[in-house]
């Protein structure tokens, strides 16, 4: 493998590194946010993954005699990258949530997907097989993300019932204040 080639794995690794490091922050907050077993379970699962997924891409890097790049997981963990608008998305209902880790996992496919054929170009076999692996369970990660819209949806709309049905409780509540106020 010439030098031009491994530079550009180990550039590329460094980036798959980054995002791994994202994803472990967000599904670390997913497991948090989910209020849903069905749910939780899918993302607590794909963390378990994305903590081997950061392994296997650190023990790459260590085979090129480098290591992760702290600037560049720095810069994604803050938001830069292309991801901020990615990051904008306060997934504070189970739909964004799923929204936005739908969106986050195509963005690792594209990773993966770039990075096995950047190392299968330079004549790195091992980097590409690894890439090639961890695509496979994103792919599947995505399709479970993907199973969890139903359940996402219903969640929000027995949530917007609830509150409505709260509203007008506190609604009639309150002009029943406002007659017995106006009758003294």
């Amino acid at each position: 493998m010439g030098d031009s080639g491994e530079e550009r794995v180990v550039e590329h690794l460094r980036d798959a590194h980054a995002i791994e490091e994202q994803a472990l922050k967000q599904l670390e907050r997913a497991v948090e946010l989910a209020n849903d077993d069905q749910i939780e379970q899918v993302y607590r699962e794909h963390l378990e993954e994305t903590h081997e997924h950061e392994k296997l891409v650190r023990e790459r890097l260590e085979a090129h005699d480098h290591e992760p790049s702290a600037v560049k997981d720095l810069t994604m963990r803050s938001g830069a990258v292309g991801l901020r608008q990615l990051a904008d998305i306060a997934p504070e209902t189970p739909v964004k949530l799923a929204m936005h880790f739908y969106a986050f996992e195509h963005l690792e496919i594209a990773n993966y997907e770039l990075l096995g054929r950047i190392a299968r170009g330079a004549g790195d076999d091992e980097t590409a097989q690894a890439a090639e692996k961890i695509l496979e369970q994103e792919r599947a990660a995505a399709e479970k993300v993907a199973e969890t819209f139903d359940r996402a949806a219903e969640l929000l709309l027995e949530a917007e019932e609830s509150e409505g049905e709260e509203g007008s409780d506190s609604g009639s509540e309150e002009a029943s204040r406002e007659k017995e106020e106006a009758k003294s």
